[in-house]
């Protein structure tokens, strides 16, 4: 019995790390910033309006995380063909939405330590 459960567990493991794996990118402010010197790339804000209002990087679309149809407002204005370069407050949002995205067959790159890193870094925001 303790083997059977033993085997059980294991390939249960498996199968959930399966799932758990990363299908997008992590960059630094200095990948993000060369990611984004492309006309390729869209360039997108997952936070909130008004924090989207307090500064945002240049050419930034917004699509608020937290609305509930933000998974679907996305598939109906981002292009496929076109690289995602996506970012939030600290990185946390923003990971968790390239993961929705990449998994509906974007390509994503996410900043590692969202627009806090971002301005650490002395880059420009406009409000």
């Amino acid at each position: 019995m303790k083997k059977t459960l033993s085997i059980i567990f294991t390939l249960l493991l498996g199968i959930s790390s399966a799932f758990a794996q990363k299908n997008y990118k992590d960059t630094d402010v200095n990948g993000f910033e060369n990611l984004i010197a492309s006309d390729t790339v869209i360039i997108l804000d997952v936070r909130t309006n008004q924090e989207y209002k307090e500064g945002h990087i240049k050419g930034s679309i917004l699509i608020d995380f937290k609305d509930p149809d933000h998974l679907k407002k996305a598939v109906d204005l981002l292009k496929k063909e076109k690289h995602i370069a996506i970012y939030c407050r600290s990185g946390r949002r923003s990971s968790a939405f390239a993961y929705q995205l990449a998994s509906e067959g974007y390509k994503v790159t996410n900043l590692y330590g969202g627009i806090l890193s971002w301005q650490a870094q002395g880059k420009a925001i406009e409000k």
